[in-house]
This record gives C-alpha cells, structure tokens and sequence, in this order.
C-alpha cells in the first residue's frame, strides 16, 4: 500500500504523520530530462504510550506563505487517537489570539482578514494534549500605490543616449512591493523597447528615436497597482 507519492522541490526534508506499522520509503532525484536509481530504507513506527510526545504534523498551507487570498482549509496530518485537535489564530502585529475553535478531522475551514498570522494546532485525547505545531501567513489585499514618473519629464529631449528613469511612490506596507518599467517606441503601448523590475534610479540606452515609458507596481501576493501616466521623450545624441 502506497501511503504518500509527493515530489518535494528544492529541499532535503519531508514530514509526514505515520501510524504504528512496518513501512518502507524510497527516493530518487529528478531533472527535466534525467533520473536516478531509488534509494531504499525500511523501519518500524510503533505505539506510542505517551500521547503527549505526539507532534501535530501541518501540511496545508505552506509555512510563510504570502497571498492576497484570506479563504482557506487549514490541514494537518490525523494523530492516531487524538480525538479532537484545537485550533488557534494569532495575529503577529500585537501578539493577540482573533480565532481559536476546535476540529473533530484534521483540518479547519478559516478567512484570514489582512495582515500577518500564526496558526497552530495541537492534538487532544482525554484531557493530554500535545505542543501546539504552528506556521506564518501573511494576507495583503491592497493594491501597491501608483508610482509618480520623474525623469526624464515629458516631452524631455535627451542628448544622450545613456537615458536616466526616477519615479516615487509611497510603499502601502504589507507583502514587498516591487515596480515595472516598460518603455515603448509608439503612443499606443504596443512596441515595447524594454520592460525592467526596478527599486530604484535605473539607466539604459536607447538609440535615437521618439519613446513613451509608463510604470506599475506589484506586490509579492499578487495585487498590482494601475497603470501611471505615460510621459514620452525623445533621445536625439
């Protein structure tokens, strides 16, 4: 009986609960193109008579996770004989716990509002209990602030072609907020010269022509800012 297939990227670790038996697992490594021969072990789980020395084992949703989506099922691996698993949502800006419930199955339906937040179960049986097992997620729902163009001005004429791009937005706090440079040859956005994740003051160069360059700003969960106005200058050396 296969219990778990998973592929695991880019670590060394996998977690899983097991009940008392024999088992066996094996692993081997995986490229686009090539694999290798299984590696194989065998060992025992057996009964555990100390129902506090249990470990909730959490596999939904990642730990850190960073999303601007506030709806989820929180799950975790069953402990053999838990009857119950309790709950707990704290927010990490003041400490405080907003949510605590309990759950006969292991996993709890719950809407995280923005901000940054620890869950942690642990597993009950007659009145033991295990440590709580707990993991990070931060919500941001907010669209990032548009940036506010600078240099070059519009209508700027360059005499070099070494061009330098400065804008300004105020941050909105939250997930990493990052901006987008596009640069284009034609008024209607559809011949683009170059497009740059930027954080600060950027130069390139540019041949001589007329251009059009506009920005956006995005976030680490996904939101996106709208579109800034567009200023066009002309690099004429």
């Amino acid at each position: 009986q296969v219990v778990t297939d998973v592929i695991v990227d880019s670590m060394t670790v996998f977690n899983v609960q097991l009940t008392p038996n024999q088992y066996q697992w094996r692993i081997k490594g995986t490229n686009s193109e090539f694999e290798t021969p299984f590696s194989t072990a065998s060992f025992s789980v057996v009964g555990n008579d100390d129902f506090q020395d249990n470990t909730v084992n959490l596999t939904s949703p990642q730990d850190g996770l960073v999303t601007n989506m506030g709806e989820f099922t929180l799950m975790w691996d069953a402990i053999d004989a838990a009857t119950q698993y309790r709950v707990e949502i704290q927010d990490n800006s003041d400490q405080s716990i907003v949510a605590e419930g309990e759950s006969a199955k292991n996993s709890f339906p719950y809407t995280f509002g923005e901000g940054d937040f620890t869950w942690r179960v642990r597993a009950e049986k007659d009145g033991q209990f295990t440590l709580y097992s707990s993991r990070n997620i931060l919500v941001d729902t907010t669209d990032p602030n548009i940036p506010t163009l600078l240099t070059p001005t519009d209508g700027f004429i360059s005499t070099s072609q070494s061009v330098y791009f400065t804008w300004d937005r105020e941050p909105m706090g939250g997930s990493t907020e990052l901006d987008s440079l596009y640069i284009y040859r034609d008024m209607k956005l559809t011949d683009l010269v170059e497009k740059q994740q930027v954080t600060s003051g950027y130069t390139t160069t540019l041949d001589n022509n007329v251009y059009y360059w506009t920005m956006r700003a995005f976030d680490l969960a996904g939101n996106e800012s709208g579109t800034a106005e567009i200023f066009t200058f002309t690099v004429n050396e």
